[in-house]
Parts: C-alpha cells; structure tokens; sequence
C-alpha cells in the first residue's frame, strides 16, 4: 500500500472540520456583532447600558461554564450528536435573539447561546487536531 494514499484524508472528514470552523467562527463573531452594536440593541429595547451589560456578560458566563465540559458530554453524547445538536441550539438560539420582546428575554435567549457556542469552540479545535493527528 502507497504510504500517500494511506495518509489521504477522506472528504467526510475535511466536511466535518470546515463546518465546526464555521460554528467556531460564528460563536466569536457573534460577541463582537453584540458588543458592536450594544447601544443600539439597548436603544431599541430601552435598556440603560448597566442593564445591557447582562446581554454579553450573560454569553460569556454560559460560554465559560461550558468550555471545560465540552469533552464529556462529547463522550456522554457522541461528538457527533453533541456537534449538531449545539449547532442546531445556537442557530436556534440566534433567531431567538433577533425576535427577543425585551430585556429579560434577550438575555436568557443569549445564555442558551452562550451554552451553544461555548461548546462549539473546543469541538472545532478537537476536529482539527484530529484530522491533523490522522495526517502525520
């Protein structure tokens, strides 16, 4: 066997990588898009900026419970499973934000964001150095 073709990676996995990238890349865009436009957000809402803090302290809280338990409910759940299901919930959780009615509601749509997007972060990291791992 070709030692070349045994270090080919299949596209499933290349897929898989460039995906969890893109869902990595939103949850970071996500808070500067949200602290970009926070006064605007709160002028729309009518929230003072002591109130709006909440909208990105919120995310990054949920964001930083999650991190460090991304690696086992990846094994509890299949990374897999626990992939789509965060990136379905951060979708989800996105629109959610976009359609919030006041204050409390974006927040709390924000810490289910938070949740989603923390664990999105480490998975494309744990993607990536796999795909590279199987490479060398």
């Amino acid at each position: 066997m070709n030692s070349a073709s045994s270090k080919r990676v299949p596209l499933r996995h290349w897929v898989a990588v460039l995906g969890s990238m893109l869902g990595a890349f939103m949850a970071v865009l996500d808070i500067q898009i949200t602290n970009a436009s926070l006064k605007d957000i709160l002028g729309t809402l009518g929230a003072t900026m002591e109130e709006g803090s909440w909208v990105t302290t919120s995310y990054l809280v949920a964001e930083i419970v999650v991190i460090p338990l991304t690696g086992w409910l990846a094994v509890v759940f299949s990374p897999r499973r626990y992939l789509l299901a965060t990136t379905f919930a951060f979708l989800t959780a996105s629109v959610a934000c976009a359609w919030a009615w006041d204050l409390n509601s974006l927040i709390a749509f924000r810490v289910v964001q938070g949740f989603t997007g923390g664990a999105m972060i480490p998975m494309a990291l744990t993607r990536l150095s796999l795909l590279v791992a199987r490479n060398d």
